[in-house]
């Protein structure tokens, strides 16, 4: 099962325990396929560096450094061939459409984000929040 994690689903699974935790065990154990673009890749980078996340990570002994470096064991990168104009409220969530573009056999793209909820699914790929997926695959 192929999928794309928006970087709000990742850093909530990296952060707090809950759906987007358990989709995120998901990936790492290879139950799930995680892709990623390198644009999508530096906004995980970006957001892990933020000062609002910085005690969070220090009170579970985290750095972005760390994490990243464990993201790579498991996640697939792939390099973007397009450019989509679908999301006009929040161009910026145009890069998670950008990246599904180029996952042959994608199957969900989760977020948390309204802006691509809404969309309900991108080229006939589910949109759909980590409890939705969970929902989805586990009876």
């Amino acid at each position: 099962m192929r999928v794309i994690l928006d970087t709000n689903v990742f850093i909530s699974g990296v952060l707090w325990r809950g759906n987007e935790s358990a989709v995120l065990q998901m990936c790492s154990s290879g139950i799930a396929e995680m892709y990623l673009s390198s644009k999508l890749l530096r906004e995980y980078a970006d957001v892990l560096s933020r000062r609002k996340f910085a005690d969070r990570l220090a009170a579970a002994g985290l750095r972005p450094d760390d994490i990243l470096a464990a993201l790579f064991e498991f996640v697939h990168i792939v390099e973007t061939n397009s450019t989509v104009a679908v999301v006009t409220e929040d161009p910026a969530d145009n890069m998670v459409l950008e990246c599904a573009d180029s996952v042959p056999d994608l199957d969900f793209i989760l977020s948390g984000d309204a802006h691509l909820l809404n969309l309900g699914s991108y080229k006939g790929v589910p949109i759909v929040t980590a409890s939705e997926f969970l929902r989805r695959l586990l009876p």
